[in-house]
């Protein structure tokens, strides 16, 4: 949790004390880790649902194939 922006994110890079953070969604933010806290329960079911939300899909190699007409 980014307590400056207000945002959940996972930390991607980090080097002398910034942090790169990502959102699901792909947005990206700079954060000095000292700013950093653990998310509240909350905040983590939140982050939890936005990566489910933004996961890609997945197909099955057996599922079966269609042709346009």
């Amino acid at each position: 949790m980014d307590t400056f922006s207000n945002a959940v994110g996972m930390v991607i890079e980090s080097a002398k004390g910034l942090v790169r953070m990502q959102h699901p969604n792909g947005v990206s933010w700079r954060a000095y880790a000292s700013n950093l806290r653990v998310p509240e329960p909350a905040e983590r079911e939140q982050f939890e649902a936005a990566e489910r939300a933004w996961a890609p899909v997945v197909v099955p190699a057996s599922a079966p194939q269609t042709k346009g007409t």
